[in-house]
Formats: C-alpha cells, sequence, structure tokens
C-alpha cells in the first residue's frame, strides 16, 4: 500500500511537471533576412533544433543567421567556454516551412556537432590537424577536408558524404546512419557500425572495421584488414 500511494504520488508530480512545459509554435512569413551575430571568439560550434551549418574557413570568425524576419527573435546564440551554440529558444518550435541557416566563418575548429536532424556542410576545402564531427537525429554532412586526423561520429540514421584526404580516420555509425567516404583518402581507418548501418571508405594501409546488427563496410584501397563482425555484418572490397 505504501508502494501504491509513493507511485501515485510521483505520477502526480510528472503530471504536474508537465503541465508546466508549454511550448509555442511559430511559423516563418516575411521576408528572407540573415543577421550578424557578434560573438566573442570559439573553438567548437555546436548547432541544434535542426538548423543548417554551413562552414567557411577565413582568417576571420563571423556568425550570420539567414532565417525568416519574424523567427530572428527566438533564435539563440552564445558562446559556452569555448563553444559556440546556436538554438531555438526554450518552449518555442518553428512551424512547417522554417529554414533557417547558420553562416560561420572560422579559421580553426575542434569540435563540430549538429543535433534535430541539422546539417552540417563545409563551404571550402577544411584544412587543419584534428577535427570531430558530431551529427545525430537524422541529420546530414557534407564537404571536402584535409586533416592529420578527422573522428566522425554518426547516429540516428544520419548520412555524411566527405572527400578529400584524412592520414587517420576514426568512424563512429549507429542507428542505421550511412557513409559515404570512399572519395576521402585515408592511410589508417578504424570504423565502428552499428544497426544495420553501411559505409563506403577509402583506406590505403590499415583499416580496422567493428561491424554489428547486420551493417555493411565496403571498401576502397589494399589495406591490411583486421575486422570483428556480428550479426551478419559484411566487409568487402568495392569492385
Amino acid at each position: 500500500m505504501r508502494f501504491i500511494r509513493f507511485s501515485i504520488i510521483s505520477l502526480l508530480a510528472v503530471l504536474s511537471l508537465g503541465s508546466c512545459l508549454k511550448f509555442e509554435t511559430v511559423f516563418p512569413y516575411g521576408n528572407t533576412v540573415a543577421y550578424e551575430r557578434p560573438v566573442r571568439t570559439f573553438d567548437n560550434i555546436a548547432v541544434s533544433s535542426g538548423f543548417e551549418l554551413i562552414v567557411t574557413q577565413d582568417n576571420s570568425q563571423e556568425v550570420v543567421i539567414e532565417a525568416k524576419e519574424n523567427l530572428h527573435q527566438y533564435i539563440e546564440v552564445e558562446v559556452i567556454g569555448s563553444t559556440l551554440r546556436v538554438y531555438c529558444r526554450r518552449g518555442i518550435i518553428f512551424g512547417w516551412g522554417a529554414v533557417v541557416r547558420v553562416y560561420v566563418s572560422t579559421d580553426y575548429l575542434d569540435n563540430v556537432s549538429s543535433s534535430g536532424g541539422g546539417s552540417i556542410v563545409f563551404d571550402n576545402l577544411w584544412v587543419g590537424n584534428k577535427l570531430d564531427i558530431h551529427v545525430s537525429g537524422g541529420g546530414d554532412l557534407f564537404g571536402d577536408v584535409d586533416l592529420i586526423s578527422l573522428d566522425v561520429s554518426l547516429s540516428g540514421g544520419s548520412k555524411a558524404d566527405l572527400a578529400g584526404f584524412a592520414d587517420y580516420l576514426n568512424i563512429n555509425s549507429s542507428g542505421g546512419s550511412k557513409t559515404w567516404f570512399n572519395y576521402l583518402e585515408s592511410l589508417d581507418c578504424d570504423i565502428t557500425v552499428s544497426g544495420g548501418g553501411y559505409a563506403e571508405i577509402y583506406a590505403k594501409q590499415n583499416l580496422h572495421v567493428n561491424g554489428s546488427g547486420g551493417s555493411k563496410v565496403f571498401f576502397k584501397g589494399n589495406p591490411f584488414i583486421t575486422s570483428n563482425l556480428s550479426g551478419g555484418s559484411i566487409v568487402n572490397k568495392t569492385r
């Protein structure tokens, strides 16, 4: 009886809390306008709410937001620590047809992430030593890179298509995500794919594959291969 009373009280508390969380749907209207947002220096970018991130490598840092004019007041842009964060204000949901583009110019980045079904696009060739990229919630990743080390994490059915060069490439793909890196030339590659994921990669020297849940990995090049496969996963050379 005491357990039942506690469970009922807990349920009422959760329902009461949920009733306080009210969301407002804002539909886009008016002209599409772009505004520069002044920010202090940053080394990382985290974009959420399904926004599109377009990154350009340039000597100066600049952040420009493009959207319908009525949406700008609900788009938050701030730097916390060394991370530029761009997201929709709490309690606000953008309605059908809302497109928010985040244009970022900078010469250096450590980490870039996108969540909520957004996209990351490298508008020009991104050159650097090391870069970590995280895409979740069915997002997309596109662009050209030239790096010493590249770490890519995909989840929730996300898709990635990169070209260029990376001496060392590490890929972690889950939730049925798909990777097309057959034009991204790497020397050494470590890849982990799960949940029915699909990957095409290019490795010249060494390739280590962890595959589970019926995942498929296809590769170009003539690397030395080690693998740990389960659940009907495969690794094959492309023709």
